[in-house]
């Protein structure tokens, strides 16, 4: 019987995962794509194929899956997108039937069957395959990826009249509306929760059914921007966060612990619950107790990091494994480096959102963000080390305000992880904060030091140099730049020493830490590479107004 190397690509995937409003529904955008790739994983293994990537089904597969199969791969590859379009329908089914009869009322399931019907994105392609596996992989990937380019540009069903679902302006909503476009307003509460004029279309819907039921609790944006106070606390402020956690717990689901954190939240819990006679001096007073414990302030708690990191080339690394067994060993490393990002996510007491592969997408507390991402570069290299293969990860971090929209945070995260790739074996970190200038600077990972020594020395000297001496410095450079003079790195390094001494505390700094560690030759060669670093010492002033986290245990 024949033999045939069958590669699978199932999607959408970034955006479909990305829109989303709140993290639970984030998160079960990305627990229903994994899903439904286990569930071909699982089928293609149960119909006699050999799989090669995943090498093993209950690692959680990325969207791309290989394997080798006899007989008709087209009947294969067919019975799988009916497989995963089947599993898809019972998701929606199952969401559907768990609502109240009144709400099934207002939902049209004519046009939600229809969206649901449409909605996967599955691509194929296969070879012969006579024993040559370098030959017959790099073939079936330059045609799987001509299949994709030339995919099928149906619009999805739409009619006049009918408002768009926000999270996907592409399709409509499924969601009945009456004047002005309102929701009915049971829908306001319970699992949906939809605001007055979130219109959602089916798979929007389901991701917030999904994310209401799951048993796993996903925190908040605002729960994040917290957790980089509550291990501080949990030595320096117990009594008091306890306190506010046997609060939070009679309120249920509906109230975190985290909420009374954030002093604009403690009305809205009043008027949530108001037969709960709350003690609003008493919460505010352990509130304070927590802050100031913590040396975090109101503004500090509201900011949380958003985690995006990819391998860097690893489909040239691929493309140079010459046979099925050493792709399967690369698959199950993979496999591996993936099924510990959430214990390493965990330890820097952040929630790990999606990891499929190489891919990994993660909350994380500010000050918990640098040290997650080290872990995960050095632990993916350690895995292909075993491999005896030189690979590196690149990853982007977006600190954002835990009010900002949620997709447009995902798209910082993620446009800082493009800057970190261009250069590959790099991080990006991008500040986002409200009301001033958003920033970005790339390094590769050997700065990471540079990165570490200027988080601390902004930290124990915070008011030192907490403000002036980022900002002399791109003076410093933007002067540099503007002159006839071409300044060599002896000038603008002198110059930045002449600056920091002029600080509280700067003398010491330079005492400690060396110039030579403190302004690196590689970004003092000119005065652009200034700019860039004095951009970095920016975003390093901000991670070093956070107080070191505490990083033994953890729980997401």
């Amino acid at each position: 019987m024949s033999k045939y190397l069958l590669s699978i690509a199932i999607g959408p995937v970034q955006d479909f995962i990305a829109a989303s409003r709140r993290t639970a529904d984030l998160k079960a955008g990305s627990d229903l794509l994994v899903d439904i790739a286990k569930e071909v994983a699982v089928n293609l293994e149960n119909s006699g194929a050999t799989l090669i990537f995943p090498a093993d089904i209950q690692t959680e597969p990325a969207n791309k899956l290989l394997c080798v199969v006899e007989g008709d791969p087209k009947a294969v590859a067919g019975e799988a997108q009916q497989i995963a379009k089947e599993y898809l329908k019972a998701q929606w089914t199952a969401a559907y039937a768990g609502l109240l009869p009144v709400l099934q009322k207002s939902i049209n399931e004519k046009l939600a069957d229809n969206q649901i019907e449409h909605f996967l994105e599955f691509y194929a392609a296969w070879v012969p395959y006579n024993g040559n596996y370098e030959e017959a992989r790099k073939s079936v990937e330059r045609l799987l990826a001509g299949r994709k380019a030339l995919r099928e540009f149906q619009q999805p069903q739409s009619k006049a009249n009918i408002p768009k679902s926000p999270l996907d302006p592409s399709r409509d909503s499924i969601v009945a509306v009456s004047d002005g476009f309102r929701v009915n307003a049971l829908f306001y509460d319970g699992p949906l929760r939809l605001k007055t004029r979130e219109t959602l279309d089916a798979i929007s819907l389901m991701k917030r059914l999904r994310g209401y039921e799951s048993t796993n609790h996903v925190p908040s944006t605002s729960e994040m921007g917290v957790r980089s106070t509550e291990r501080i606390a949990q030595t320096k402020a117990a009594e008091s966060l306890k306190s506010l956690k046997d609060i939070a717990r009679p309120l249920g689901n509906a109230v975190h612990w985290s909420d009374l954190m954030f002093e604009s939240r403690i009305k809205d819990v009043l008027d949530m619950f108001p037969e709960a006679e709350l003690d609003v001096s008493a919460i505010k007073g352990h509130r304070k107790q927590v802050l100031d414990a913590t040396g975090v302030n109101d503004e500090k708690i509201a900011y949380y990091a958003i985690l995006i990191a990819d391998g860097d080339r690893v489909g040239k690394l691929l493309s140079d494994l010459e046979s099925e067994d050493q792709h399967r060993e690369f698959s199950r490393k993979i496999g591996e480096f993936s099924q510990s990002v959430p214990d390493i996510v965990s330890k820097y007491h952040g929630y790990p959102v999606y990891n499929g592969g190489d891919d990994v997408l993660a909350f994380l507390p500010v000050n918990g963000a640098i040290a997650c991402v080290k872990e995960l570069s050095e632990t993916f290299a350690a895995k292909m080390g075993e491999l005896n293969v030189s690979a590196t990860l690149s990853a982007g971090i977006a600190i954002v305000h835990h009010m900002d929209n949620l997709q447009s945070s995902l798209e910082w995260a993620r446009n800082a992880e493009r800057e970190a790739k261009r250069a590959r074996d790099s991080l990006a970190v991008a500040l986002h904060t409200r009301g001033g200038e958003a920033m970005s600077v790339s390094s590769k990972w050997a700065d990471l030091n540079i990165w570490n020594t200027w988080i601390t020395a902004f930290r124990t000297n915070e008011k030192g140099l907490s403000r002036g001496f980022p900002y002399e410095l791109r003076n410093l450079a933007r002067e540099a730049s503007n002159t006839a003079l071409n300044y060599d790195e002896g000038f603008l390094r002198s110059e930045s020493e002449r600056i920091i001494k002029r600080k509280q505390g700067g003398n010491e700094i330079l005492s400690r830490y060396g110039s030579q560690n403190l302004f690196p030759a590689a970004w003092f060669s000119e005065s652009r590479k200034v700019e860039e670093f004095a951009k970095l010492l920016v975003i390093g002033r901000f991670l070093g107004s956070y107080p070191e986290l505490p990083v033994a245990g953890g729980d997401a």
